[in-house]
């Protein structure tokens, strides 16, 4: 990992992009992810949204995300946002051209790295889906094989024990960049 890469990480979090590789769903077949569908934008039920309900995302602000309910770390662990043209959009029926999901290290408690791997990996096991790690520009496959996510995540939980900071807690919730 570069210097700028490895500052891009610890300041801003990770990202995976998952990529359709057939037909696109829309703004109603990804709503599914919470169990049920939208009353005014029903699911095309060519995608299996419902299938990663387990995972705990929720509707935030005009994105989803798995909620935080723990004392330590955000308000939300794992971010998705819909992508059109590469583009993060909001406001969006769709379709969707891909997926990204974000996680940021230093604003969750170590353990949630599991979540951020299972959440990847139970999207590429449920959907038509390439799967990209933006960081390295890294086609991880399909089964995702996550080693250098890992490794690259446990690096900056590493720097910022080493400036004395547990990610997660009040004090990594305080930095401001």
């Amino acid at each position: 990992m570069t210097e700028q890469q490895l500052e891009e990480v610890i300041y801003h979090g990770f990202n995976i992009r998952l990529s359709f590789l057939y037909e696109k769903p829309t703004f109603g077949d990804l709503f599914m992810i919470r169990g049920f569908d939208h009353p005014l934008f029903p699911p095309t039920d060519r995608f299996n949204f419902a299938a990663l309900e387990n995972l705990g995302f929720d509707q935030v602000d005009d994105y989803f995300g798995i909620p935080n309910h723990e004392e330590d770390g955000g308000d939300v662990k794992v971010w998705l946002s819909p992508l059109v043209n590469d583009q993060s959009v909001y406001h969006h029926h769709g379709p969707f051209d891909g997926l990204e999901l974000s996680y940021c290290a230093r604003r969750n408690p170590p353990h949630n790295t599991r979540l951020f791997l299972e959440v990847i990996s139970e999207f590429a096991q449920r959907l038509p889906v390439d799967v990209l790690y933006t960081l390295r520009n890294q086609d991880l496959g399909n089964p995702p094989n996550l080693a250098s996510v890992r490794k690259d995540i446990e690096h900056v939980i590493a720097y910022w024990r080493a400036q004395d900071i547990e990610p997660g807690s009040s004090a990594a919730m305080r930095l401001t960049f």
